[in-house]
């Protein structure tokens, strides 16, 4: 079911209007009343009350929790219109090169990635990549977050080099910020094996795969990923001839 066609009215019109409402100086002091009924209800009053550059901040959050709901709900029109309401609040009342709004990009990519949308995610991540680039002191690994999902994106077309390219930032990153062993470096480790496979690469592979397998191995509750990568691994040791490691590794149980 869709909002009402109130609401969206309401919502739609934000965006014709450019997004948000016109702020004045920061520190002025908020309404204090408790918030009932729907979440679109309570958005409505935000922006109604909307006085601060704080309050801007909540109601863009307000927005992206929204869209995440609409996005769970598989209501993706919705979700859409949640997430650009969002970046226009947080784009009317603050720099380009304020973190949030690269965030809010970068789960604007993430929605349209998540409907083959490839060439809107793509957009949106630009945006996304570049705002977090400024800020990778305070946001490495959103960073490290948005470069794999470029790579992703030049995988699902075939764009191997460039993918590697971000994939390689993005695992160094990590590795810098998580540590070696962290199950994020794990998944960017099985990621260039993936990218490796594809190109049929099978030697530049198996390190990666193998990294991969050992650091999932270290972190519980991550059983079906580690299975896939074992799989992959025995896989890529048969092509290159490793017919005995492959079988040891075939005959351990985890």
């Amino acid at each position: 079911m869709l909002m009402s066609n109130l609401l969206l009215n309401f919502l739609t019109s934000l965006l014709i209007v450019s997004g948000a409402p016109a702020m004045p100086e920061p520190n002025i002091d908020t309404n204090g009343e408790v918030l009932r009924g729907s979440a679109e209800e309570k958005l409505e009053y935000m922006y109604n009350h909307c006085k601060t550059y704080d309050d801007v901040r909540r109601l863009a959050r307000g927005f992206e929790q929204l869209a995440n709901s609409y996005d769970a709900a598989g209501r993706s029109v919705n979700a859409e219109l949640a997430y650009i309401l969002a970046i226009r609040f947080l784009e009317s009342a603050f720099t380009s090169s304020d973190p949030d709004i690269g965030l809010a990009y970068e789960q604007l990519a993430g929605h349209y990635a998540s409907l083959g949308e490839h060439a809107l995610a793509r957009k949106a991540n630009a945006k996304a990549i570049s705002n977090l680039r400024h800020n990778r002191a305070n946001y490495p690994v959103e960073l490290a977050v948005a470069l794999h999902n470029e790579a992703w994106l030049d995988m699902q077309e075939h764009r191997y080099e460039r993918a590697e390219k971000y994939l390689r930032e993005s695992l160094a990153i990590t590795r810098e910020k998580l540590g070696p062993s962290h199950l994020l470096v794990g998944m960017l480790d099985n990621s260039l094996g993936d990218l490796y496979i594809e190109r049929n690469d099978y030697v530049r592979a198996e390190p990666f795969l193998k990294e991969a397998l050992e650091i999932v191995r270290k972190n519980p509750g991550n059983e079906k990923l580690q299975q896939v990568i074992k799989e992959n691994y025995i896989s890529v040791l048969k092509v290159n001839h490793k017919y005995s490691a492959a079988k040891k590794l075939q005959e351990t149980p985890h």
